[in-house]
């Protein structure tokens, strides 16, 4: 089955488009199989509405921002005449819709499948986990560095507390030398 799919790339997703509205528009050309977005981040929407100069309520809405997408279609031929007949053209049909100053930027992609996909998505997420690794061990010889010199720094304290009871005049000589060995 999956030899007779197609796969869309879409460069550009409008602010606030979904996968679910990106599958009601897209399935009215042809049955689609999977749909994968890369997400960016979110944004704040507020909303407001007004009745005689009074605020009656504020709503905020989360909506996820997405970069780029892929979809998947169950025949490899439409998708090729999906991506090259909206391809360039408005993504609204309606002259005041949400989206109809944005454009399709859409491309069939020859030879791509979806376990492709998967393994870029699979190598992101191991290179993500080698930089965490490396970033904690080196915050932890960080962590152990500072320890190490705050053990230091309270026995170099207590040397001077305790030559300081005793009243001796090489309190000054002595604290010299350990603060120069402990750098």
């Amino acid at each position: 089955m999956e030899r007779k799919s197609g796969i869309v790339y879409i460069s550009r997703i409008p602010p606030h488009m979904n996968p679910l509205k990106i599958q009601r528009i897209f399935s009215r050309y042809g049955q689609i199989n999977r749909i994968f977005l890369q997400p960016i981040g979110y944004s704040l929407m507020i909303n407001i509405r007004n009745s005689t100069e009074i605020v009656r309520s504020k709503r905020i809405h989360e909506t996820k921002l997405y970069s780029e997408g892929w979809i998947e279609f169950k025949k490899k031929k439409i998708a090729k005449s999906v991506a090259f007949s909206l391809n360039n053209t408005k993504i609204g049909r309606k002259n005041r819709g949400y989206y109809d100053h944005d454009f399709w930027n859409l491309k069939y992609l020859r030879k791509f499948r979806w376990s492709h996909l998967n393994e870029k998505a699979a190598h992101h997420n191991v290179i993500r986990e080698q930089r965490l690794r490396t970033e904690i061990s080196w915050m932890k010889k960080q962590n152990t560095a500072f320890l190490d010199n705050l053990d230091k720094s309270r026995a170099i304290d207590a040397i001077v507390k305790r030559k300081e009871s005793i009243g001796s005049e090489h309190v000054k000589v002595s604290l010299l030398r350990l603060s120069s060995c402990s750098k």
